[in-house]
C-alpha cells in the first residue's frame, strides 16, 4: 500500500498544484472500509497536503515579494471525490483572476517577442531578443520538487492517524 500513497499527489498543473487521490489506494480503502469512511480519509489527506503546499507556495512568493499581490493571491480549495478521484487544488488568483498570468512570467521568466533560444541567465535569442528571468524564476517548481517527500510522509502519517495506528 505504501508505494500507492506516493501516487496520491501525482500531477503538477501549470500554475498550481493538483494533488490527485490514487483510485487504487482509495479502492483499497473502499475494500477494508465503507465508502464514505474511505472518502473521509482521502479527504483529510488531501486537505493535509493541500495546506503543506500551500504554506510552501506562500514561502515561494515571500522571496521575491514586491506588494504582496501574488503572495495574497495564493489559494488551496478543499478537497473534492469526484468520478475523476479525490483532489485539492492549490493555485493562485481568488481576488484578482488575472494574477495566474503574471505568475506565470515569473515562474517561466518572458521575452519581448516571446521566443527564447539558449539556457543561460537572461539569455539573447539570435535575433538580438533578450529572455528574462526574474527574481520568481522557478521558485514554486523548487517548493513542489523540495516537498515531494513530505507529501508522501503526510499522506502516511494522515492515514494512520485516521485509522487510528
Amino acid at each position: 500500500m505504501h508505494k500507492n500513497l506516493a501516487t496520491t499527489w501525482n500531477r503538477v498543473m501549470l500554475m498550481g498544484v493538483e494533488i490527485i487521490g490514487e483510485d487504487e489506494v482509495l479502492q483499497k480503502l473502499e475494500d477494508k472500509f465503507s465508502k464514505t469512511k474511505a472518502n473521509k480519509i482521502a479527504r483529510s489527506v488531501l486537505n493535509k497536503q493541500g495546506d503543506e503546499m500551500k504554506e510552501a507556495f506562500e514561502a515561494a512568493t515571500a522571496t521575491y515579494m514586491d506588494t504582496g499581490a501574488t503572495f495574497d493571491a495564493v489559494t488551496k480549495q478543499p478537497a473534492r471525490i469526484t468520478g475523476n478521484g479525490a483532489f485539492s487544488k492549490v493555485g493562485f488568483g481568488n481576488h484578482d483572476p488575472q494574477r495566474w498570468m503574471l505568475v506565470h512570467l515569473n515562474e517561466l521568466g518572458y521575452s519581448a517577442h516571446g521566443v527564447f533560444n539558449g539556457n543561460n541567465t537572461n539569455a539573447t535569442h539570435s535575433d538580438g531578443t533578450r529572455f528574462y528571468r526574474p527574481r520568481g524564476f522557478g521558485k514554486l517548481q523548487a517548493a513542489y520538487d523540495s516537498h515531494k517527500d513530505q507529501l508522501l510522509q503526510t499522506a502516511q502519517e494522515e492515514i494512520k492517524k485516521e485509522l487510528g495506528l
